[in-house]
């Protein structure tokens, strides 16, 4: 989680093209960017924690059915 944290927000902030044409919108976009990859990461980790001898693919299976997993 910290590793994915940290390149999260190295590449969302080191990015200077957002602000050279996006001014104060690239700013804005930014910081909506990482809480909402902070929360997607923070389910991914609670779902692991859930199902711990699964993979990915295997609990969505197990959550969504066999159907649409």
């Amino acid at each position: 989680f910290i590793l994915m944290l940290m390149y999260l927000t190295a590449t969302s902030s080191n990015t200077n093209y957002d602000f050279i044409y996006g001014g104060q919108d690239g700013a804005i976009a930014n910081l909506i960017a990482i809480p909402l990859g902070i929360f997607t990461m923070y389910l991914l980790f609670q779902l692991q924690r859930r199902h711990p001898e699964k993979t990915l693919f295997e609990y969505a299976e197990a959550i969504l059915g066999t159907w649409l997993g």
